[in-house]
């Protein structure tokens, strides 16, 4: 028994210092040595949630609470777990039980806040932030939570100040940046870097703030790789694919800001959102895909996206069966309605579009230069919630999105988007689909007349 203790305590060592196959390896054999110790299969299944091997960590966290009940963090982690795999029911079943045993959890609450966000129910996930910030005010969980279920409902003045706690996540901290100067606070500033953070889409949205930075004698600018010629050109500023990068070519930045902070000084109020277009495609590459477009048909010439997310950002919600996309292309087909091409992103694009019946130029779409001049070069695109969204936003195009009843904050619960002025949101009413499309059927028929 001393020997098996001694093994618990050097895996639990190994793996609170991030070396989890090792610790995963002497997890293993512990359980062979006694395969129904529920304290081992709540560290083995919490080490295997942190390797986003959520299956397993599931099957493994089950049986630890159901061998020991009062392992309030296996219930916790359990819930993460179930979370992260779209399983938002079960995680709130786990976290009410972690809660049962310990209702004094900030943490437990703070995720049961998670599972409000993106459903629908921002008010919902608000009461259960607040909950968990009365046991422990500065928890970047429930001020996270809370953020974001007050960006849903457009409170932005509330929203901001507490959206940077973001950065406290663990997810996050990627996107921290090791500046020697502070952040800025809006104040005459000679150069000021600007950083990326998060994705794509969202550094499209960020930056929809950039117009607004007065005071600053030179912005630079650090993004995503794929997006330095869009922004260059879009900013007229020095673009940057890395920190490194940045940092090597520009030794005297006086502040910093990552592109999430610039809503914090600019958008406190609907009225601050002026939605007007300040990407910029190239010339020459929208001339030419304009000529590639033309030569598959009559226009209208239509751009269509039909997946976006993952399971982690509730991919289950947002993106409606490719039978109903190929329904209403078929039917716009059949009538001469539009010509479809591709903006569909992802290692099944090709295929899918096959499916569909659509043309697909793969360059168009895995160069982000490209996709903004075809996207610029189409008179519409219809998308689900994902970057085609963003960059026709930024663009100016006109824009259907196809967005699901329970939205990202992005979107907002109701109205229109508050970030672009060319995208519409075609709102679905419950959780079918069809109705949006069959919307989407007559506004083509509309369109072409």
């Amino acid at each position: 028994m001393q020997r098996y203790m001694d093994v618990v305590r050097q895996a639990s060592v190994l793996h609170a210092d991030g070396h989890l196959d090792q610790a995963a390896f002497l997890y293993e054999h512990l359980l062979g040595a006694a395969p129904t110790d529920s304290v081992v299969m709540y560290m083995l299944g919490t080490l295997y949630s942190q390797q986003a091997r959520f299956g397993s960590a599931i099957i493994l966290l089950q049986t630890a609470v159901s061998e020991s009940p009062e392992l309030d963090a296996a219930w916790h982690n359990l819930g993460v777990a179930y979370r992260n795999e779209g399983h938002i029911e079960l995680a709130r079943e786990a976290y009410q039980k972690c809660l049962d045993v310990n209702g004094k959890n900030p943490e437990a609450l703070a995720m049961m806040a998670g599972t409000f966000v993106n459903t629908g129910a921002p008010e919902k996930g608000i009461e259960w932030a607040d909950k968990s910030l009365a046991l422990e005010p500065d928890n970047p969980h429930a001020l996270n939570q809370k953020s974001l279920c007050l960006l849903e409902l457009g409170r932005y003045e509330e929203a901001w100040p507490i959206y940077g706690n973001r950065f406290k996540l663990p997810n996050m901290s990627c996107s921290v940046r090791a500046f020697e100067c502070p952040e800025w606070d809006g104040k005459p500033i000679g150069k000021l870097a600007v950083h990326g953070e998060q994705g794509l889409g969202d550094e499209i949205l960020f930056m929809s703030c950039f117009g607004d930075i007065a005071g600053a004698e030179e912005v630079v600018i650090e993004c995503e790789p794929r997006l330095k010629k869009v922004f260059k050109r879009s900013f007229g500023v020095k673009c940057y694919g890395t920190h490194d990068e940045m940092i090597k070519a520009e030794k005297d930045i006086d502040a910093f800001i990552p592109m999430g902070g610039l809503p914090g000084l600019f958008r406190h109020k609907i009225e601050d959102f002026p939605r007007k277009a300040y990407l910029k495609a190239s010339p020459a590459k929208v001339k030419n895909y304009r000529k590639r477009l033309e030569k598959l048909g009559d226009g209208p010439y239509v751009g269509v996206a039909w997946h976006g997310g993952t399971k982690g950002t509730h991919q289950e919600l947002r993106n409606p069966s490719l039978d109903l996309w190929k329904w209403v292309i078929d039917a716009a087909k059949m009538t001469g309605t539009a010509t479809f091409i591709s903006l569909q992103y992802g290692e099944h694009g090709l295929t899918q579009a096959e499916e569909l019946g659509i043309t697909h130029w793969p360059k168009a779409v895995d160069d982000l230069d490209d996709f903004a001049a075809l996207i610029e070069a189409c008179d519409l695109v219809v998308s689900v919630c994902q970057t085609a969204i963003h960059f026709a936003g930024g663009l100016g195009k006109e824009c259907w999105c196809l967005t699901p009843s329970q939205p990202a904050w992005r979107y907002g619960i109701q109205g229109p988007m508050h970030w672009y002025g060319s995208v519409e949101l075609l709102r679905q009413k419950g959780a079918e689909w069809k109705p949006v499309f069959e919307e989407v059927g007559i506004r083509l028929g509309d369109l072409a007349k």
